[in-house]
């Protein structure tokens, strides 16, 4: 059987704005939704085609196989009519988000150019949450943030691979054909698998006034240790079963997978970022999506949520 990369996806006009809310519909308020679990399917899995031998030690080698995804945009409950047939060849994918440093040798290649940078008093809040010409020399080793669709494509040329599609991703969220909840299995989301929104993000959000006290998480919820981004590769246990770290949390990562729904051309980007609220999470993880508009505003609007990583 001859698998292949399935067709494009008719989306819903959905997309993730999560400044510090979660799931909601552009210049829309949170959605209040029961969540989701991860769907069932009656399909049976194809056996899977043998991961590539020839992958880079910075990538781990993933098999192909088909599998069951959504459809569209986010549907709770989720039933089988809203899951369509996705085959996925076997692939490379970096085992981490693409740091400061590395981005910055593609910068300094002439091959990208420079993505927003951290600015301590600026006009739009979300620069203070920039990695990129960060004063604290640590953040080097932090995932690069604030880059748009084109920044990342150019990158991942660079480094002559490419942006991995969607259903790639999804397929490495779920652990193929082993469709887990989550890309550590169905354990509940908990401090040391991701970097999400937790305690010490929403009480620096709070009292810098970029979030409304009404949404603040109550005293005592879990902290991850880093109320911002996280060094890559700072979640072992989160990582999935073929050693990809940062599948959940961090910065979400831009996919090659492109939608246009009437506000604009688009591209998803998955998995969550570290603003995101552990208990909104499940409604964009795996069987969700994540996705953005990439239309004039994002040449002049800085997003310190999205990040990188290639596949080949």
């Amino acid at each position: 059987m001859k698998l292949h990369v399935g067709a494009s996806i008719t989306r819903a006009r959905w997309f993730c704005v999560v400044l510090a809310i979660g799931c909601s519909r552009k210049e829309a308020g949170p959605i209040q939704r029961d969540l989701a679990p991860a769907p069932s399917t009656s399909a049976t899995p194809v056996d899977l085609l043998a991961p590539p031998k020839d992958c880079p030690a910075d990538m781990a080698a993933l098999p192909g196989g088909a599998f069951e995804m959504l459809k569209s945009g986010y549907v709770v409950p989720v039933h089988d009519k809203d899951l369509q047939h996705a085959e996925v060849k076997p692939f490379c994918l970096d085992k981490l988000e693409v740091t400061v440093e590395a981005y910055e040798g593609c910068v300094k290649a002439g091959q990208c150019t420079e993505p927003f940078a951290y600015d301590p008093a600026p006009k739009i809040s979300s620069v203070k949450l920039m990695n990129w010409k960060h004063p604290d020399p640590t953040r080097r080793k932090h995932p690069i943030n604030g880059i748009q669709f084109h920044q990342a494509e150019a990158y991942c040329k660079f480094m002559k691979r490419r942006l991995p599609l969607e259903e790639e991703v999804e397929w490495a969220m779920r652990n193929g054909t082993q469709a887990t909840k989550y890309p550590w299995g169905n354990t509940a989301i908990d401090a040391s698998r991701a970097n999400l929104g937790d305690k010490s993000w929403w009480d620096l959000c709070v009292s810098g006034g970029d979030c409304p006290p009404s949404v603040s998480l109550p005293k005592g919820h879990w902290s991850d240790g880093f109320p911002f981004t996280a060094p890559v590769g700072s979640f072992p246990a989160g990582a999935n079963r073929w050693g990809v770290e940062d599948l959940v949390g961090n910065v979400e990562e831009w996919t090659a997978s492109r939608t246009a729904d009437g506000m604009g051309d688009g591209a998803w980007a998955r998995g969550g970022h570290f603003g995101t609220r552990p208990e909104l999470f499940d409604h964009c993880l795996a069987q969700g999506k994540y996705g953005m508009v990439i239309d004039p505003i994002d040449n002049i609007y800085p997003r310190a949520r999205d990040g990188v990583r290639c596949a080949i």
